[in-house]
């Protein structure tokens, strides 16, 4: 399910949900090209997904969430509303809301 005023660039891929959980991408989201959305993920309003990110499957971000390029998150992980994922960052656990992840040195882990 992909919302109004959504644009997702080239080469991008968006599965289609498994196991009765659709995939789905909220109103106003930006997809840079190359991003690939697996399967059963919930993509929320006011998104930016930059270049060449990669979703697991069964992720869900809140509103306004921002991740940069290259940044991999993996299964059913969530990121909070206007969490800051930064770029070439591996989100190995949950990010709750106003939350920073960057690659260095955190890698995956919270800075207030």
């Amino acid at each position: 399910m992909i919302e109004d005023n959504v644009t997702i660039g080239a080469g991008c891929t968006v599965n289609k949900g498994l196991l009765g959980y659709d995939t789905y991408i909220g109103k106003n989201t930006k997809i840079d090209s190359g991003v690939h959305i697996a399967h059963s993920c919930k993509v929320g309003p006011k998104n930016i997904i930059t270049a060449n990110v990669t979703f697991g499957g069964a992720v869900t971000t809140e509103d306004e969430v921002f991740i940069g390029l290259n940044a991999t998150v993996v299964n059913g992980i969530i990121l909070g509303s206007r969490s800051f994922i930064g770029a070439g960052s591996v989100v190995v656990r949950s990010i709750g809301s106003d939350q920073k992840v960057l690659p260095y040195p955190s890698k995956g882990f919270p800075i207030p």
